[in-house]
């Protein structure tokens, strides 16, 4: 979710069998589709969708057990958080740049019956305020 140019989906690519990505701005989805096509990742799907439109059907049915998550600044919102609850994924690899909007979606996560197995920050920005936190959760 939030792929971004499919850095990362590119990068856990010979891990998983498969990927379906999502992004909101086309030319990201664009750049995706070509970093898997240079890259040779032939199991990654790209795809441009608004992930806070409380309107997606495009959504329905998605249904992934592992999720991966890159939300901008504002976290994962109302509508990715209902469909959290709904599916249920089994495992969930979520990385922040803000840690306000980090603890908002945990403290929903949490109380629908995960935990934290692992945490991580990672200074990606030297020399400012800034820093990235990699949280890997697992239903109980």
């Amino acid at each position: 979710l939030f792929s971004g140019c499919g850095l990362i989906s590119v990068c856990i690519s010979d891990f998983i069998l498969s990927a379906t990505c999502f992004e909101i701005d086309n030319l990201s989805v664009e750049y995706s589709k070509k970093n898997a096509k240079i890259n040779n990742k032939k199991n990654l799907s790209f795809y441009k969708n608004n992930l806070y439109d409380s309107l997606n059907k495009n959504l329905n049915n998605f249904s992934s057990k592992f999720w991966v998550a890159n939300p901008p600044r504002n976290g994962l919102g109302t509508e990715i958080l209902a469909l959290f609850e709904k599916i249920k994924p089994n495992n969930l690899i979520y990385s922040s740049c803000n840690y306000v909007s980090l603890t908002h979606d945990l403290k929903k996560i949490i109380a629908n019956g995960y935990r934290i197995s692992h945490l991580s920050l990672i200074d990606f920005f030297p020399r400012t305020h800034y820093f990235e936190t990699l949280v890997k959760l697992e239903k109980i």
